[in-house]
């Protein structure tokens, strides 16, 4: 099977209080002051919300559909004031494929942690709590995930990392050579391979394993000069 292409895309940044979800954010934030360092992205033409860590919350994130937006996504929050420790990982959710996540790593599994963690109102947390269904519990906790898919049952992280499905099966994403896995999508303009372990493999030797690691470039450099 050829791996997919996939053109550029472009990105929008626009005033947080054109977001579609920006009224969600202040009526439950504890910190409304972080409104105002926060930005709205456009993607197929839908702004969302991007709001930066600061005071009590440790953390965010911002779903997208596929390494390609993600990649966009990062680019342009690099640099920008509460978007620390920028990184691209797979999602633990099964109705969307990535996240862009910064700041502090988020507590897994725990509804009133993760709202705290969020820096939520106590009040908003509590609302949640006492109205969300187990099935739905885990993705309605995180307002951050915003894509318009219907919550559904969450999948645990690591099993997004067995997904090549080639007989006999690729090298893993833990092998040594991981980069011999067959790739299952490319953005040849941005340099990066999706393979089918779920390893992200750019153009520069650099990689993003499926738990988040970043493994650095590592492309031989070969010695050249003049015999003396």
């Amino acid at each position: 099977m050829a791996a997919i292409t996939y053109p550029p895309l472009p990105v929008g940044i626009l005033s947080a209080d054109t977001a579609y979800d920006y009224d969600f954010y202040r009526e439950r934030l504890a910190d409304l002051a972080l409104l105002e360092m926060s930005v709205a992205i456009r993607i197929f033409r839908a702004p969302l919300l991007a709001v930066p860590a600061g005071g009590q919350r440790r953390g965010g994130f911002f779903s997208v559909p596929s390494v390609n937006t993600g990649l966009a996504v990062r680019d342009v929050l690099e640099g920008r004031p509460g978007f620390p420790a920028l990184r691209l990982r797979w999602s633990p959710h099964r109705d969307t494929c990535h996240v862009v996540e910064w700041g502090a790593v988020p507590p897994e599994w725990d509804d009133a942690a993760r709202g705290r963690f969020y820096g939520y109102r106590q009040d908003a947390i509590a609302a949640f709590l006492t109205s969300s269904t187990p099935s739905a519990s885990y993705s309605a906790a995180q307002p951050e995930l915003r894509c318009g898919c219907a919550a559904v049952e969450e999948e645990p992280y690591p099993e997004r990392t067995t997904m090549c499905q080639h007989d006999p099966p690729c090298p893993s994403a833990e092998a040594s050579d991981r980069e011999a896995a067959k790739a299952v999508s490319q953005a040849l303009v941005q340099g990066w391979t999706v393979l089918c372990t779920g390893v992200v493999s750019f153009d520069d030797t650099g990689e993003l394993l499926p738990d988040g690691r970043i493994i650095a470039p590592h492309r031989a450099i070969i010695a050249t000069g003049v015999a003396a």
